[in-house]
């Protein structure tokens, strides 16, 4: 049975009542954040968690970047889980968790990690991976040789079997020109696989037509469909930064982590979620959650589930953000559905299954 939060309006005073406990302590807020403070969420087993979101078994669980951390300790932890021959699935998981954290201690680790090249399909996923890490935490050289690699990867890859870990990497650089480099290694890859099937002319080789076809139909579906998806995200993202005013520019990233902007989608979101948590008044964040909470506490039958959603993704992040909400708000997050994929969210007890449990 769904939590009627509402209480007569009660949580309309409890929302006003966090907004101006904001407004009043934005920061002394900043502040502990700053000094990497505890929190009252935080619990002693977090190397605990963290290897158990880096191993556990992700084909039939969820497994949600671990909130809260300890900054200093999560960065050892992780540098160390990357210091050996790292399976590529370990470091797509440490990347995300680095990225949310802004774990900028982490990024000599991920730069060894793409020295180690990659000769087959799951090595290029863990190396864009960690480009995607050194593109938001590194310095200027180990940015610009993520960047590099890249193009390597563009030039000398199959970029037919790689193109969804292209894909990633291309997002999280975010250029114009890495989007073109994309599209023009996908359409030589197209040009290609019409030129074999120009050169295969007898009634014997049908099937060998058919599936280079299928695969011609599938590279150009993917170019119409994801490389221009990339293309208008990179433009959304760059008007979105190009805006002076601060509480417009937040108020879109809000709209977007939320999935209410008319333009998202959910990379853009997990890109909106990267840049508050970097935002320099979180505060101010904090308080358009609240106030987008707000705006979806009502009863429309017809839109309820979809209103519930949104308004419990709204007051995670303000919690994961600092916001100072009353206890009546967490009991309502803590009945309402969570199924871990909230990027802005504070799960302190999360169980991590072990890897291949079943």
């Amino acid at each position: 049975m769904r939590l009627n939060l509402r209480f007569g309006g009660r949580l309309r005073l409890l929302l006003l009542g966090a907004m101006a406990l904001l407004a009043s302590h934005g920061k002394e807020l900043a502040a502990r954040e700053a000094a990497h403070e505890p929190n009252k969420h935080m619990n002693g087993n977090q190397e605990a968690r963290v290897a158990g979101y880096l191993h556990g078994d992700g084909k039939y669980n969820v497994l949600p970047v671990p909130a809260p951390l300890l900054g200093e300790l999560a960065a050892a932890t992780l540098t160390r889980e990357l210091s050996g021959l790292v399976e590529p699935t370990v470091v797509v998981r440490a990347a995300r968790l680095a990225q949310l954290h802004d774990l900028a201690k982490t990024a000599d680790a991920f730069e060894r990690v793409l020295r180690l090249g990659e000769s087959t399909a799951l090595e290029v996923r863990r190396s864009t991976a960690a480009i995607g890490a050194l593109t938001w935490l590194g310095n200027e050289p180990q940015r610009s040789a993520a960047r590099q690699r890249y193009l390597e990867l563009l030039r000398r890859s199959d970029v037919e079997v790689i193109r969804d870990a292209l894909l990633d990497a291309a997002y999280s650089l975010g250029t114009p020109e890495d989007a073109d480099g994309l599209q023009r290694a996908l359409s030589g890859a197209a040009a290609s696989l019409k030129r074999k099937i120009a050169e295969l002319k007898t009634p014997e080789q049908e099937a060998q037509i058919a599936n280079l076809e299928i695969r011609l139909d599938r590279i150009e579906e993917y170019i119409g469909r994801e490389v221009k998806g990339l293309e208008r995200a990179n433009r959304l993202r760059e008007e979105i930064l190009r805006q002076e005013d601060n509480a417009r520019q937040l108020g879109n990233m809000v709209a977007l982590y939320l999935e209410v902007h008319p333009q998202g989608t959910r990379r853009l979101a997990d890109w909106a979620a990267l840049r508050l948590v970097r935002a320099s008044d979180r505060s101010k964040a904090a308080a358009l959650f609240i106030e987008a909470a707000q705006a979806h506490d009502r009863t429309e039958p017809s839109r309820q589930k979809e209103l519930d959603l949104v308004k419990a993704r709204a007051l995670r992040a303000a919690v994961f953000l600092g916001a100072p909400v009353e206890t009546d708000i967490h009991v309502w997050l803590g009945t309402a559905p969570d199924d871990g994929t909230d990027l802005l969210a504070l799960r302190p007890d999360w169980h991590y299954p072990p890897p291949h449990a079943h």
